[in-house]
């Protein structure tokens, strides 16, 4: 049967089990397993996420719980509504033709002219107008 080798936490020497290691490294890592072992576990259940764990392995984080970022009070998406001004109505490209109506020269014309867009639309190639807004 092949020895198995284990690694010093502390010196990164290998060791079996049988020599054993002389290290404070080790000797502390075999203390902490001897205390974990001898001291019973007290499972406490989270009220909010019904998830059971050990109070003396620190605090308990919800999964839904999201950490909140100090430079911004709220974590709600700041690019969310970022497409809503940026509709034909205001882009440079938009020229009106009726109140409900009008073309795109954005690009160079068909051979049915400049294509027909509502002051609604929005195409992704918006260049905000300075004097549309």
């Amino acid at each position: 049967m092949p020895t198995v080798m284990y690694e010093c936490i502390g010196c990164q020497v290998q060791f079996s089990k049988a020599e054993g290691h002389s290290c404070t490294g080790y000797q502390a890592q075999q203390q902490r397993e001897r205390e974990r072992a001898a001291t019973p576990t007290r499972m406490t259940t989270c009220v909010k996420c019904e998830i059971s764990y050990d109070p003396a392995g620190g605090p308990h984080v919800c999964p839904d719980t999201r950490v909140p970022n100090p430079l911004y009070p709220s974590n709600e998406d700041n690019w969310r509504h970022r497409a809503e001004n940026m509709r034909c109505q205001t882009c440079m490209w938009f020229v009106p033709k009726t109140e409900k109506l009008g073309r795109c020269r954005a690009n160079a014309p068909t051979i049915k002219g400049w294509p027909a867009m509502f002051p609604t639309d929005w195409c992704g190639e918006h260049k905000l107008d300075e004097n549309k807004i």
